[in-house]
């Protein structure tokens, strides 16, 4: 989303990062980066925030050559004073609580800039979601009735490949899905995400209500099958599998745990097994209309 020729403005519901560049290579790094159809969009916002909660982040470049082996940086939490993150040698961010962040991304060269942006944003951006009230996993989030579903699978699992044949209604990323609790209403939002897999999928809508998630597995016979909603720990257990987050650090553990019990207990979590090229609406409905009908009975 990119709003002044050095700025990159990425609204995450009420959240909003905005990227102020300090080169042509970083800028131009950056655009190339954020998945097609990332553009401002002219529906209101559904939630009541009055104001975003914003967090300026300043890249800068360095030239240094790379060192064979980088260590990581994993100091202080996001939310309480000084912290730093990174891959010494490519990437290092740092800041003070959550307004305002410096990264310094190692440019000897496009692709080495593109790797050093690219690591630095999903190393930074799932953690700042995460303090900021939402959570991040793996996972393509598709629009179906007005409403997001969530299919979680690792890589090479068949999420691009679901978005791309069964995303005709709307698509908000393909590779992970970006979940906001909203406290006010009480309900939770998919928005567009800004960390694109391998083979992006363009972004085709705005944020939706999340209706459930799925954990996507390959189907082997002619017909797909969905199960039941899982059971709290069971899922649990397939929510805090696909989070995109490091939990290295116990106050990151600590809210990714809260966060996803909040989730799971909020909304359904079932397993959907789909052979390939099968369209997962047919079963999304009849799931959807048996357990409408037995919370009216």
């Amino acid at each position: 989303m990119v709003s002044a020729p050095d700025d990159a403005d990425l609204r995450l519901g009420p959240l909003r990062l905005r990227i102020r560049t300090s080169s042509p290579l970083l800028r131009e790094t950056l655009t190339r980066f954020l998945p097609e159809g990332m553009v401002p969009s002219p529906i209101p916002a559904p939630w009541g925030t009055p104001a975003p909660l914003e967090t300026r982040v300043f890249l800068e470049t360095f030239r240094e050559p790379l060192r064979r082996r980088r260590t990581r940086v994993r100091e202080g939490a996001l939310c309480q004073g000084h912290w730093r993150r990174g891959e010494r040698s490519l990437w290092v961010l740092e800041g003070e609580g959550l307004s305002e962040a410096r990264a310094w991304l190692h440019a000897g060269s496009p692709d080495t800039a593109q790797a050093a942006l690219r690591q630095c944003l999903r190393g930074f951006l799932p953690e700042w979601f995460l303090c900021q009230g939402g959570i991040v996993l793996h996972g393509a989030t598709l629009i179906h009735r007005h409403r997001a579903w969530v299919f979680l699978a690792q890589s090479g699992g068949g999420k691009t490949t679901l978005a791309r044949h069964h995303g005709d209604e709307g698509c908000l990323g393909d590779d992970a899905a970006f979940l906001w609790h909203d406290a006010g209403t009480d309900r939770w939002w998919a928005v567009p995400s800004p960390l694109p897999g391998r083979e992006p999928v363009a972004i085709t809508a705005p944020p939706m209500p999340v209706a459930g998630l799925f954990r996507l597995r390959k189907g082997q016979g002619p017909r797909g099958h969905c199960g039941q909603r899982l059971q709290t720990a069971r899922a649990l257990r397939e929510v805090l599998a696909r989070a995109r987050v490091d939990v290295h650090l116990a106050s990151v553990r600590g809210l990714l745990l809260d966060r996803a019990l909040d989730l799971v207990r909020a909304l359904p979590v079932r397993v959907i097994r789909l052979p390939r090229d099968q369209s997962p609406w047919p079963l999304v409905d009849q799931e959807s209309e048996e357990a409408d009908g037995s919370e009216r009975r």
